[in-house]
C-alpha cells in the first residue's frame, strides 16, 4: 500500500446558547471553551474493500478509518471480526477496481445523523482533491436499505455511487481516504456550511419550500425519546405559528424543503434536529433536552456551526429509572410557550437591529 496525504487543521470556539442561564452552564461545559477539528486525506493504493464495511490493505491490516474510531476498531477485534472476514474472504472473488474511487463511512454511518454530520462531511473534503465527476463512491451493502441515501448523494453530481453486495470484494487501484473531520458531534464550520449551500442550492432546482416557516419535528413515531404528553404540548406551538412534521412520513427530499424555508426549528434531542443545517444563516433552533444530560452536546455544537441561534428547554423524564440518553420526555406546556416566545421575540429584535 501507498499513500499521499493532504491535511486540513482548524480550531472553533463556540458561543452559548442564546438564553442560557448561568446555573445551565455546566450542561455544556468543554463544548463553549471550543473544539478542534480536522481531516487528513489518504490516496491509497492497491487496497480492498469488502461489501460489509471494512477497507483492507495489502499487509493485511484493516484500516481503523474504516471505524468510528480506535475503540470501535479493537472492540471489533475483539469480537473477532477479522476473523470472519477472513473466512468471508475465501469465498469471495477479488475483481480489480481501477476507476479513482472514495471511501467515507465507518460502523455508524448508517443512522441518519453520522451519514449526514459525520460522513458526507468526508465526502465534501474528498472533493477537494479530486473532481467529482471522475469519482466512484462506494458504499456498505447496508447502504441499500433507505433511498435518503443516494438521494443525498443527487447534489455531489459523482461519476458514479457504487453500492456494494455483501460478499463483494474489491482491490482497488486508487482510493481516497478521508479521516473523520473531527470527533462525532463536532464539527468544521466551512465544511459544514460548504454541504449546506450544496443541499440549498439543490432544494431550490428540485422546487423550492415556503419561506419563514417555524417548524416543529416530532419524534411520535420513535421507539425512544419521545415526548410523552405531546398532545398537551401541540396547541402551544402552533399558537406560536409552528408546523408539525412527522420526520417518517414525508420523503426526504420534503425534509430538506421545509427545513431550508423554515426560520425556526423545534425538536426534542434525536435525528430529526439534524436537517438544521439545511436552514439560513441566522435562522433559530430549539433543542428540548433531558435535565440531566451533560454530555451529548452534538445539537448545540451543530447550531454554532451552522452559524444559527441556538436555544434549548430542559425536561424531565417521564421514568425518572430510565437512561438519560433513551428516556422519554415530559414537557411543560407554559415553560414551552415562555421558551417560544423568547425565541420569536428575539429574532424580531435582531431583524429590527
Amino acid at each position: 500500500m501507498s499513500q499521499d496525504r493532504a491535511v486540513f487543521r482548524v480550531a472553533e470556539r463556540l458561543r452559548p446558547p442564546r438564553n442560557l442561564v448561568p446555573e445551565d452552564a455546566e450542561l455544556f461545559g468543554t463544548s463553549m471553551i471550543g473544539c478542534s477539528t480536522g481531516c487528513d486525506v489518504q490516496i491509497l493504493r492497491d487496497v480492498e474493500v469488502l461489501g460489509r464495511g471494512p477497507i483492507r490493505a495489502r499487509d493485511g491490516q484493516y484500516l481503523v478509518e474504516s471505524f468510528v474510531n480506535e475503540d470501535h476498531y479493537r472492540r471489533w477485534r475483539r469480537e473477532r471480526g477479522h476473523w470472519r472476514a477472513a473466512t468471508e474472504r475465501l469465498f469471495q472473488k477479488l475483481v480489480p477496481f481501477d476507476a479513482p474511487a472514495v471511501w467515507i463511512t465507518d460502523n455508524w454511518s448508517c443512522g441518519y445523523f453520522h451519514w449526514f454530520c459525520d460522513a458526507l462531511p468526508r465526502l465534501e473534503v474528498a472533493l477537494r482533491e479530486h473532481p467529482a465527476a471522475e469519482l466512484t463512491l462506494l458504499l456498505p451493502a447496508k447502504f441499500g436499505r433507505d433511498d435518503y441515501f443516494l438521494e443525498s448523494l443527487a447534489p455531489f453530481k459523482l461519476k458514479e455511487v457504487r453500492i456494494l453486495k455483501r460478499f463483494e470484494r474489491l482491490r482497488c487501484r486508487e482510493l481516497l481516504l478521508p479521516s473523520h473531520i473531527s470527533r462525532t458531534g463536532n464539527y468544521d464550520s466551512c465544511v459544514m456550511q460548504s454541504l449546506r449551500e450544496r443541499f440549498r442550492g439543490h432544494s431550490e432546482r428540485v422546487g423550492g419550500g415556503r419561506v419563514h416557516q417555524r417548524l416543529y419535528i416530532s419524534r411520535r413515531l420513535a421507539s425512544r425519546r419521545c415526548i410523552d404528553n405531546e398532545k398537551a404540548i401541540l396547541p402551544v406551538l402552533a399558537d406560536h405559528g409552528f408546523e408539525t412534521l412527522v420526520a417518517e412520513q414525508a420523503p426526504w427530499a420534503q425534509q430538506i424543503q421545509l427545513a431550508a424555508a423554515a426560520t425556526h426549528l423545534v425538536s426534542n434531542h434525536g435525528a430529526g434536529l439534524t436537517n438544521m443545517m439545511m436552514m439560513a444563516t441566522g435562522s433559530s433552533v430549539m433543542e428540548i433536552r433531558e435535565r440531566q444530560d451533560r454530555r451529548n452536546n452534538c445539537y448545540f455544537n451543530l447550531a454554532n456551526s451552522m452559524g444559527l441561534n441556538y436555544y434549548y428547554l430542559l425536561a424531565p423524564r417521564r421514568d425518572p429509572s430510565e437512561e438519560v440518553h433513551f428516556a422519554d420526555l415530559v414537557v411543560d406546556p407554559s415553560t414551552l410557550d415562555a421558551a417560544l416566545g423568547q425565541m420569536i421575540a428575539d429574532s424580531a429584535q435582531r431583524q429590527s437591529a
